[in-house]
Order: C-alpha cells, then sequence, then structure tokens
C-alpha cells in the first residue's frame, strides 16, 4: 500500500476508575487476530516509541491504524492495531499484564528487557525498590479519592434521575431509534456477535483527556452523529443503553465507549456497519462533530426544586474537589515513573532494540 497516508484512531484500553485500574485489555485484538507481539520490559526500555515508530512507517505506507493510549501517561501508548493486517503490538507489562493464549502460532514475546544492563540497573537497586513503593503509595491515594469521587456522581446521577419525565424519555429515544436503525435501509448484513467495550477518555495527570474526535468522524457519507447535550442523569445513558441492545438484537457490530469514572456506565456508541453514532456530550468530553444533530435534553426535565438545585450543586462541587485530588495524586506518580525511567534509560542498548524494531517490522510487512 503505498500514497495517501492511514487514519489513526485513539483511545484508552484501560483507566483509572472508582473501581480502581479498569482493564479493557481483551478487547484490544479480535479473536481472529493473525498475529500479536507482547512487549515485555521494565520502565524506560522504549515500549511505547517502539510501537508509535512501527505505526509511523505502516501509516505511510498507507495503512489505518489505532493507537491505544496509556491512562497514566496520555503521551504513552499500551498498544498499537494494525486492522487490516490483523495485527497489533502491546505492552503487555503490569498493571495489565497480558499472556499468550496461542504462544508462537498467534502471539509473539518481544523482551526490551534483554537489552538493559543489569550490573548497571544494581547499582540504583535500593532507589528503584524505594520509587516503586512510592509510586503505588501513590496510586493507592488516587485510587481512594476516585473511589469516593465516584459515590459523589452517583449521588449526582440519582437527583437528576428523578427529575426525567419518562414518559418525554421514551418518545425521544423512539425518535432516535429510527432514525439509527430504520431511516436509511441499510444494506443486509450478517448477524454479528461483536460487541466491543473501550474507554473514550481517561482520567490522567493531564486531567481528564479523550479522543472523541478520532473515533466519531465528521461528516461521515451515508453516516450519522447524534450528540446529546445535557446534565448527568438527564436520561442520556438510558437512550445509548437502548440504542446498544437494539444494535444487538439487530446483529449490528458495536463499540460501546465507557465512563471512566465509572466503568460500568457507557456514554458513546458507534456503530461500524452503518457509519453511525451516538455522543454523550458533557464535560470533559464535550464534542460535537460537523454535521452531528444535537438534541438538547435539559428542556424535558422536570424544573427542579430549590432543595433538589442545592442539592446538585454541593454534590457537584465536592465532586469536582474530589477529582482534583486524584488527578494530584496520579501527577506525583507519574513524575516519580519518569524518574524511575531515567534509572533504566542510561542502561539500555537501544542499537539492539532497534534492530529488534527493524526485524519486527519486516515481520509484519511479509
Amino acid at each position: 500500500m503505498t500514497g495517501q497516508h492511514g487514519s489513526i484512531r485513539r483511545m484508552f484500553p484501560g483507566g483509572n476508575s472508582s473501581s480502581g485500574f479498569y482493564s479493557f485489555y481483551d478487547q484490544i485484538v479480535k479473536a481472529d487476530a493473525i498475529r500479536v507481539f507482547l512487549l515485555k520490559g521494565g520502565p524506560g526500555v522504549g515500549k511505547s516509541t517502539f510501537m508509535r515508530q512501527i505505526g509511523d512507517t505502516m501509516r505511510q505506507k498507507g495503512y489505518g491504524l489505532e493507537y491505544h493510549h496509556c491512562s497514566s501517561d496520555p503521551d504513552s501508548l499500551d498498544a498499537l492495531v494494525i486492522p487490516k493486517l490483523q495485527t497489533a503490538l502491546i505492552d503487555a507489562t503490569a498493571p495489565h499484564v497480558v499472556d499468550p493464549k496461542n504462544p508462537g502460532v498467534v502471539e509473539e514475546i518481544l523482551n526490551l528487557g534483554q537489552f538493559w544492563n543489569e550490573s548497571g540497573l544494581r547499582e540504583n537497586k535500593d532507589r528503584i525498590i524505594e520509587m516503586n513503593g512510592e509510586i503505588k503509595d501513590c496510586f493507592t491515594q488516587a485510587y481512594t479519592y476516585l473511589r469516593m469521587t465516584g459515590e459523589i456522581y452517583r449521588r449526582l446521577l440519582s437527583i437528576q434521575q428523578k427529575l426525567v419525565r419518562p414518559e418525554v424519555l421514551s418518545e425521544l429515544g423512539a425518535k432516535i431509534r429510527a432514525e439509527m436503525f430504520s431511516r436509511r435501509n441499510p444494506p443486509a448484513h450478517t448477524f454479528c456477535t461483536e460487541h466491543r467495550k473501550m474507554f473514550a477518555s481517561a482520567i490522567t495527570p493531564k486531567g481528564l483527556v479523550h479522543h472523541l474526535e478520532t473515533i466519531f468522524p465528521a461528516g461521515e457519507e451515508g453516516g450519522k452523529i447524534f450528540v446529546l447535550n445535557g446534565p448527568p442523569g438527564s436520561g442520556k445513558e438510558l437512550i445509548l443503553e437502548r440504542m446498544l441492545a437494539t444494535a444487538v438484537e439487530e446483529g449490528y457490530r458495536t463499540e460501546t465507549f465507557y465512563c471512566p469514572l465509572l466503568p460500568e456506565k457507557p456514554e458513546h456508541l458507534w456503530l461500524p456497519q452503518l457509519r453511525t453514532g451516538l455522543i454523550s456530550a458533557h464535560h470533559p468530553h464535550a464534542y460535537t462533530p460537523q454535521g452531528a444533530e444535537v438534541i438538547d435534553l435539559t428542556p424535558l426535565l422536570h424544573p427542579a426544586d430549590q432543595s433538589a438545585k442545592e442539592a446538585a450543586r454541593e454534590a457537584q462541587a465536592v465532586y469536582e474537589d474530589l477529582l482534583s485530588k486524584a488527578i494530584s495524586w496520579l501527577q506525583r506518580a507519574k513524575s516519580l515513573h519518569d524518574k524511575l525511567e531515567a534509572c533504566y534509560i542510561p542502561h539500555m542498548d537501544f542499537t539492539g532494540i532497534e534492530e529488534l524494531r527493524r526485524q519486527t517490522l519486516a515481520s509484519i510487512l511479509r
């Protein structure tokens, strides 16, 4: 393949949530994947750079890619997927340990740790062990605050959900369902049981980050994007759950993107065969693609009494304070992790890693 550069979709396969670290790592590759390279090795060995450089080359050759970002360092990659080749490279180290299911047949382990100088690293043994303990403590603190943040957010949802008028919401849901599944007379398709789960956004040391603009293409020919505006608990999640249930019932392939704080709560839906999507838009993932149909649910709510408004304002303020504290602990963990990487980098044979990258790229392309 040559010519135009391939497109890039970005998402998060794992997240910092109210339940701790939450993983959708088993959703990165399909069951029919042909090649999966599992990258092993400690911090600073260059796993993310290894994947990014291969991705750059494949994109220049015209292949579309998926970049799966790390929620604890959103500039870093946890995985690279080349869908057309049914091939992926995955960071298989903690906290998202991945072991091969079909070793030597599908999965291949690439141990970048073979290129470090152990004698040099042992000089920093005590400091490395100490920093690993400090990083663990930072995540414990962050997840403690995220657990409390999740409890407050559920409270905020319950306050708003009491204001939803079910008959109006049902009518709106029926209208959206007709638009999504009936309006365009989509071509016949084989009944599909492929229903992928992932995160479009994440709680990171850089704050709240999303990649919706790469997942929901603007102005997609023959497709349609619906954007649901409204406060948390205004009925968006109910509509989205109903559209997901309909898609599954009718046999369409689905990609559902979940809330990073409450990972059991779906937030966005993409139907690849229909080129159609549903976005639940509010901070931090307020995104409206060009040509999207925007639906505001706020006017559909019962007017809140003063006590409900005050309760919602108080819950929102506590939520923001707790989330800010959680992010500050993620930032401390990231700062320590950078120092930990600095202990490894001087003792790495990057020439050997570069040769392994060339061999891996050749293997992918053959």
